[in-house]
């Protein structure tokens, strides 16, 4: 994670290109395009998916509940 909570930086597999977006953006679709050689990026597949998801409950203070032990 880069540029502050609210972004994520996505790595091309194809060039190796990174493309920085929100997160709120990457929650709702499914595909980025590469802006340097045109690859589609599925988001849905692993290790995005995890990692948007977590990243977006951080963002939106829906992580895991969490209890306190004495």
């Amino acid at each position: 994670m880069q540029d502050g909570d609210s972004k994520l930086v996505i790595t091309c597999d194809a060039c190796g290109a990174n493309d920085s977006r929100e997160i709120d953006w990457l929650q709702t679709n499914a595909v980025l395009t590469c802006t340097d050689c045109g690859h589609d990026i599925d988001l849905g597949r692993d290790p995005w998916r995890g990692a948007i998801q977590r990243l977006w409950n951080a963002s939106h203070h829906l992580g895991p509940i969490r209890r306190r032990l004495p």
